[in-house]
């Protein structure tokens, strides 16, 4: 290589690396890697259901979770789905109990004697969180997995859900059923403030899966006792007794 044809290579390269540092050019690396399937540690999960979730999600080639689709999109009507609606009186006020459930840790949120957290996927982080990590809020974009036991274990299965709206002005959550599940569709969880100055909770679930008899006979049952056990556990730091809790 001649000296001119050297001293062209020192001077492409100096321009390569100050474009590079100047952020004018985007490489690779800036490129945000994203957790993946297979980087689940399956020891630490203890129900085998939800890890059969995961092997059969690998198996239709989805590689991390944000491969992973919800049941039903934002923008799609559910007129057609199956409802199911319950309402809750409790004696706090809006703003505490408000707080109570963006924050209760969801290894207290979702276990019982029917349900029992698995793991956790957190959109805005990307990263894993197991039951013994440690958990900040809920926030839009989080994916969980849970186990159910139903008919005290006889049977059991797993459910997932993401988190699709965390709304503090209007306070309401909302959960969406991720494919792949008995069941799709989407819950919602609307919070107000009555004149006394309790806290109304309404949930309301729209809901369908491949048989007519488990939307109907089975679903109606088995959703009230986890919603049941799902609202006692976030009422459990709140100090409450039974005259202070209303079911509707």
């Amino acid at each position: 290589m001649t000296s001119l044809g050297a001293k062209f290579c020192e001077f492409a390269n100096s321009v390569l690396i100050l474009v590079v540092i100047l952020g004018l050019f985007p490489m690779a690396d800036n490129v945000q890697a994203q957790v993946t399937l297979s980087e689940v540690d399956m020891p630490q999960i203890t129900q085998r259901k939800i890890r059969k979730f995961f092997k059969n999600r690998s198996e239709d080639q989805l590689v991390t979770f944000m491969d992973l689709p919800i049941s039903v999109s934002s923008d799609v009507e559910l007129a057609a789905y199956c409802e199911h609606a319950k309402t809750y009186m409790i004696d706090a006020p809006l703003d505490v109990v408000w707080t109570a459930y963006v924050q209760t840790d969801p290894t207290q949120a979702w276990s019982g004697k029917m349900m029992d957290f698995g793991i956790m996927y957190s959109e805005n982080s990307d990263e894993i969180v197991y039951a013994t990590d440690h958990y900040k809020q809920m926030e839009e974009g989080q994916i969980c997995f849970i186990g159910f036991k139903i008919w005290r274990g006889i049977h059991k299965l797993a459910a997932s859900f993401k988190v699709t709206r965390v709304d503090s002005t209007q306070r309401y959550l909302e959960f969406t059923y991720m494919e792949g599940g008995k069941t799709g569709g989407r819950q919602q969880v609307h919070f107000s403030e009555t004149p006394q100055g309790w806290t109304r909770i309404v949930h309301s679930t729209k809901y369908r899966s491949g048989s007519k008899f488990r939307d109907r006979r089975l679903y109606p049952h088995f959703h009230t006792v986890a919603i049941d056990e799902f609202h006692a556990n976030m009422w459990q730091g709140l100090n409450l007794d039974k005259t202070q809790i209303n079911e509707l």
